[in-house]
């Protein structure tokens, strides 16, 4: 249900909204309250254009997805804001939704903005002599060039995660920011993740934790139950359960898979699988890897650095059609039952394990590729068997960008902490960017199970044994000599043995490869001398010449390629206009 409603003074944007919210407040009077699209500005009222009425209480404002009970009243979220602000209760703003970000202005002028723990939404704000302004988008509030981090720029064009804009604040997940009348500004941890403590309390194995995981999964589903979904369904382990989830619960569901044009990247064979075991429609869409990869109608409110924008377009094309507004994903199974930075003897042995499994663990992990003095020093939890990009250990390339022959050697570089090896759910700019720039726009938004608080339970109560084992599992599995997220394996048995128990990945990096490799003249077009990459001084024309009539080039350079092309789109189609008419479009628009 997607409703808008006035109550007692209250405005409020339920569940699924057209934002991004724009705000912007004088001396404790609200100027307006916007609410855009693509830069496409609507008023609150979008069929006429007025100031705000004289409010009685306040005035309330919600991003995101925000769940109700279609029976109970929806007034009742309006009252749980104003009752647990009025009383000092802060964090009872987690009960609403922590998929939701929101505001409060109190008829005081004090501001409260808040953002739920696991919200895929996130509140910029700046002050600028007594104005305040915030904004769900945060390119809504830049004015000239001297705002976005060139360096950052750089590290987009890489393919990182990183945020460009070094004048905005943002409020973090699971956090409370008060501005008051005199401009001070508190912050406050309102809601956060917590370990199952019944899990971290006793001795486990990993049976212990098979039923707490389903568990949790139908616990973060149960939203759901009144929906009907599309699951991008990938065909490794982790969509797979979900798919599982969502049919046992009897949620409404389509399956849709996004499949490489090349053998070598096609996981197609195993979300056909699950399907039939499940008896769930499926989608199969081609993934387009012609001049359309990169489109130059995408408007990014931030650099999207990833390859798949277009197979994303592909999927909410077909999600219209099918009339689906909400997409369920796999995404977040890995930083949840997956490795993370810490795996060795040490973890092992450590570990409240039963001394069963341990004994199996410890000599299993002879018969892995991991050498045997590694494997000794690990005792150390120092020395970790496993790197960000290898089970065999960090490799030189982790502490380096990936490579760009085409741009601009870096004279001095600067320091910098990988924003994407922190544990989920964080905070990510590329995810901000795909849902305004393409979900959105087409009235569909994400749904991540794995990021829900039950999950994040029991993830967080994983001993880092059990998230990386050696193969103490020969019933299933006799081939493999590791296995990541045993424990997401063990728990779905109605999941067949073939998809849930896989342990090699196929390249789904191939279609990235193949539109670089046929469609040179998009990448020239788009990256050389007359880009604004170009100009500003990242991308050299001479050098993206060479490596575009080298297949061998563009075979190391492809994925930056892409990530730079994507950078460019959004300096050509978002960055320059905001430039060009001054600031934010509906700056222009308050006198």
């Amino acid at each position: 249900m997607k409703f808008t409603y006035r109550y007692s003074g209250f405005y409020a944007h339920m569940k699924d909204t057209s934002l991004p919210l724009l705000v912007s407040w004088r001396i404790g009077q609200p100027e307006s309250v916007l609410s855009g699209e693509n830069s496409a500005v609507q008023w609150l009222h979008p069929t006429r254009k007025e100031p705000l009425p004289q409010m009685t209480e306040g005035l309330v404002l919600l991003a995101g997805l925000v769940w109700q009970a279609t029976t109970a009243d929806p007034r009742s979220i309006v009252s749980t804001v104003t009752d647990s602000i009025a009383r000092g209760h802060y964090t009872d703003l987690a009960t609403i939704s922590e998929n939701a970000a929101g505001c409060f202005i109190k008829q005081d002028g004090t501001i409260y903005l808040w953002v739920g723990f696991s919200s895929k939404d996130s509140i910029f704000f700046r002050t600028d002599g007594p104005r305040l302004r915030w904004s769900t988008n945060p390119l809504d509030l830049i004015h000239d060039a001297s705002e976005m981090d060139l360096w950052a720029l750089r590290r987009c064009c890489h393919g990182d995660d990183v945020f460009i804009y070094s004048s905005l604040h943002r409020v973090e997940q699971g956090q409370l920011v008060t501005i008051h009348p005199a401009r001070t500004i508190s912050t406050q941890q309102i809601d956060c993740f917590r370990p199952d403590s019944f899990l971290t309390s006793r001795t486990t194995t990993l049976e212990t934790f098979r039923e707490p995981t389903r568990k949790a999964l139908q616990l973060a589903v149960q939203p759901l139950l009144s929906e009907r979904v599309g699951m991008l369904l990938s065909g490794g382990s982790g969509s797979a359960a979900i798919l599982a989830t969502l049919k046992a619960a009897g949620v409404d569901t389509i399956a849709y898979h996004m499949e490489s044009p090349d053998p070598a990247g096609s996981e197609y064979h195993f979300a056909r699988l699950v399907c039939e075991a499940l008896d769930i429609p499926l989608h199969r869409i081609s993934m387009d890897t012609e001049a359309s990869y990169l489109s130059s109608q995408w408007i990014f409110s931030h650099p999207y650095g990833h390859p798949w924008a277009r197979f994303y377009e592909q999927v909410a094309q077909q999600a219209q059609k099918d009339r689906i507004s909400l997409l369920v994903t796999g995404g977040g199974d890995d930083s949840a039952f997956g490795p993370g930075l810490q795996y060795g003897l040490h973890a092992i042995l450590s570990a409240r394990l039963a001394w069963k499994e341990k004994r199996a663990m410890l000599r299993r992990i002879l018969a892995t590729d991991w050498n045997v003095f590694a494997i000794l020093r690990s005792l150390l939890p120092i020395h970790s068997l496993i790197g960000p990009s290898s089970l065999s250990g960090v490799k030189k390339e982790d502490h380096e960008m990936r490579r760009a022959d085409f741009l601009t050697p870096i004279s001095k570089p600067r320091a910098w902490d990988d924003i994407a090896l922190q544990h989920a759910p964080c905070f990510a700019p590329q995810a901000i960017a795909l849902e305004q720039a393409i979900l959105q726009p087409a009235g569909i938004r994400l749904y991540n199970p794995y990021h829900q608080r039950a999950v994040q339970a029991i993830s967080l109560a994983l001993p880092d044994a059990y998230k990386l084992t050696p193969n103490i599992f020969p019933q299933f599995t006799r081939t493999a000599r590791i296995i990541d997220k045993p424990v997401l394996r063990l728990a779905f048995d109605d999941v067949p043995a073939e998809v849930m128990w896989r342990t090699w990945n196929v390249w789904t990096q191939t279609p990235g490869q193949r539109f670089c490799l046929h469609q040179t003249a998009r990448l020239q077009d788009l990256l050389g001398g007359h880009s604004h990459l170009a100009t500003l001084g990242i991308a050299d024309p001479s050098r993206l010449e060479c490596v575009l009539e080298s297949r061998v080039l563009i075979r190391k350079n492809y994925q930056t390629l892409v990530t730079s092309a994507m950078v460019e789109l959004f300096l050509r189609n978002a960055w320059q206009p905001q430039l060009k008419r001054g600031g934010p479009v509906w700056a222009n628009t308050i006198n």
